[in-house]
């Protein structure tokens, strides 16, 4: 059995994935300055650091690009299933279902992208501010 939302759900889908493709394109934004800045911090670093600082903090900044590029293209991949929901007629719970289990996936790689940019935030303030420097 076929079960179509109503056109004003439908707009309510539509809507949804094109704020989950804006936020997609944002975490590869973030994922690519990520890496530049991390690149950047291993082949030129600053003179005014300590030695070996900024190579290290561009090595885990560098390690911070990955779990963004990762939640972004899980968003993506949601953003499409949300926005089939929309734009095909019928099969909608079966596009939902595939929707929500991409959010699922979305959302399990942003908690893991807030953790290791936790630790990266941590690890790099305890390089810049030694104890007892």
């Amino acid at each position: 059995m076929a079960y179509e939302f109503s056109a004003q759900d439908n707009e309510l889908f539509d809507t949804m994935s094109k704020s989950s493709r804006r936020m997609a394109r944002a975490g590869t934004a973030l994922a690519l300055l990520l890496a530049a800045g991390g690149l950047a911090g291993v082949l030129l670093p600053p003179p005014h650091l300590p030695r070996g600082v900024a190579p290290a903090v561009g090595a885990l900044t560098l390690l911070g690009a990955l779990p963004a590029g990762w939640a972004a293209r899980h968003l993506d991949a949601a953003s499409k299933s949300i926005g089939l929901v929309a734009s095909t007629e019928g099969h909608d719970v079966p596009h939902v279902a595939d929707a929500v289990g991409r959010l699922r996936d979305a959302f399990n790689a942003l908690a893991v992208m807030l953790l290791v940019d936790g630790v990266v935030v941590a690890a790099v303030v305890a390089m810049l501010f030694p104890r007892g420097a």
